[in-house]
Formats: structure tokens, sequence, C-alpha cells
């Protein structure tokens, strides 16, 4: 589908038997994977002309970051098991819980909680689970990465075009990143958007977090009211998001939207993934392929990734790599 064929945010849903600002039914009504279809074997190949100086980023954390895991997530249990009478090892992961670190949240992880799940399947069936992070697998995320530095757009005085936040910019506080923040981002990096673009924001959560001491964090973790800077979510962005046509949308926060929201309903959570099938990046360590991006005024790169091929899984490690 080109931009032109894709429907407004305004022109949603495509039937009116479907929920309001949805895309169910868009790409069919057996479909699994929602705005991932739009990454065509067409734009994966365009996506690969970006490749300039083959620079790699890998941008996941290690499995054991954060530490303690945020959300009273379990901490992961790492044994290696002797086998062949000791002549080799294996991994035993015990107590892994798939979002404790860098990872994407399939379309099964958050129902909207009216509506359920995206394109209304919303079967109990386990020997046949719907929206897996397997159907992300099975195509993989690949595609043209854009980076918005909304993090060092913020800390930029204003008379050399960033926000002039300075000492007032504070990561751990419910910081609302609207549409018009990353709209003058993209002007200041000057970027534009093409459909199936995967959308990648730098908040700075993440380079705040790494400067905290271990019982900051583990009060961090504790602290089950905690907050942190995230996109808003607001119809603003929804629809920003939504008509730039994005693929998938990432950032280096817990959250990716800001936190704690006010319910549940208006979360990006609630409106991006059951509603219009977007799936969403969250704790994506973009600090080292970020610096370089601010060197070299360069923020696209071949973004790849390959999730977990678990059947009926709810989240999978990003395995993710930026190549410039």
């Amino acid at each position: 589908m080109s931009k032109d064929s894709l429907p407004k945010f305004s022109e949603l849903p495509v039937s009116p038997y479907y929920p309001e600002n949805s895309a169910w039914g868009l790409w069919g009504k057996d479909d699994q994977v929602g705005s991932i279809n739009l990454l065509t074997p067409e734009r994966v190949l365009k996506a690969t002309t970006y490749i300039k100086t083959g620079k790699t980023f890998p941008l996941n954390l290690r499995l054991e970051f954060p530490d303690p895991p945020l959300f009273g997530r379990n901490r992961l249990k790492h044994t290696c098991e002797p086998v062949a009478g000791g002549a080799a090892l294996d991994d035993l992961y015990d107590s892994f819980n798939t979002q404790s670190s860098s990872h994407w949240a399939s379309l099964r992880h958050f129902p909207h909680p009216i509506y359920g799940n995206y394109n209304d399947m919303n079967k109990k069936d386990e020997e046949h689970p719907q929206l897996g992070v397997d159907q992300l697998a099975k195509k993989g995320i690949v595609g043209r990465g854009v980076l918005l530095d909304f993090g060092r757009w913020a800390l930029t005085p204003q008379e050399q075009g960033g926000g002039g936040l300075g000492e007032s910019f504070a990561p751990q506080e419910a910081f609302a990143i609207t549409a018009e923040h990353l709209l003058k981002v993209a002007e200041w990096q000057k970027v534009t958007f093409e459909v199936g673009d995967i959308l990648l924001v730098r908040t700075g959560w993440l380079a705040w977090y790494e400067g905290l001491k271990k019982e900051e964090r583990t009060a961090l973790a504790e602290d089950e009211d905690f907050a942190t800077i995230g996109i808003e979510a607001s119809d603003q962005v929804v629809e920003f998001i939504w008509n730039n046509h994005f693929s998938a949308v990432v950032c280096d926060n817990p959250t990716v939207e800001v936190w704690p929201p006010s319910d549940v309903e208006s979360t990006l959570h609630g409106r991006l993934m059951p509603l219009l099938g977007m799936p969403l990046g969250e704790l994506f360590d973009l600090e080292q392929w970020s610096k370089d991006c601010a060197d070299d005024k360069q923020y696209y790169c071949f973004f790849t990734s390959a999730p977990l091929n678990k059947k009926g899984g709810v989240a999978s490690p990003s395995n993710a790599i930026a190549i410039k």
C-alpha cells in the first residue's frame, strides 16, 4: 500500500462494524501482524540504501538490565550446566521474563479494556494462540529506522534550535513528549518520514538510569508509583503516528508512553496495539547509535530485528541492530 492508498486516522475504521479509531480489517480479518505489513520487500530493499559506512549498533541491553527489573518482574537466573560428561556446557535460563530488558511486546500483550485484542482475535485457545510474538518472528522486523533524539534536542539551547530545557529536563518525571515535540525534533534533525519507517525515540531515560547508583536503582524498582518521561497518549500523537504510517514505535524508556497513565483506556498501549495493530519496543539501548547520529547528522539506518519464534509468546528480547 502507498501512503495515498492508506486511510488517514480520521478515516478509520475501514468498516462501521469495527471499533472507532481502529485499523481492524485493513489487512484482512485474519491478519495478526498489523502495521508490520507495511514492511514490504520493496521497502526493505530500499532501506538497504541507507547502509553507508557498515557501522553496526546493537540496540539491546544485557538481559539482566535494568537491575533490579521494573514492574515487579522476575530477575533472570542463569546457570551453566555441564553436559556430555563435562565436555561442554549448556545454558539454563530460569525466571526469564522477556519484558525485563530490551524487548518487543507482541499484539497479544495488551488487550483493549472494551474491545479486546487486535482484529477481534479474542479466542482463548492455547493450542492455537493468536497474535503471539511468533507471528512477528515469522516475518521479522526489517526496514528503515528513523531516530528522533528528543533527549538531545531537549538539552540543546534554543538558540541552536533545541528545546532549551536545561536543568529542568528530568527523565524520571512524568514529562509528556507531544506530537509537536516530535515534529520539532524531526525539523531540527532535518529528517522526513516514509511509509513503513520504524520510529525510534530516544527520550533520555536510559542515560539517566545508567547514571544511578545501585541503591537508587533498587529504590526505583520497589516504587510502585514510579514515573518516567514518555510519549504523550493523546489524539494528536496517535494521529501523528498513524498518518505517518510507521510500522512500529520504539523507545529507550520502560513504557514507550509517559508514565503513570491517567487511565487504562487512554494509554498508548491501549490505542496503538489492540486498535491499530502496532507493536511497541521498550528499553532499547539507543545510546551509542544516537551519539554517532549526532556526530554525522545521519539519523536513518537499516534496522533489523529477529524476535523469538515462540508460539503464543507475549514478548521477545529485541535482538535488534541498527546499521549505518
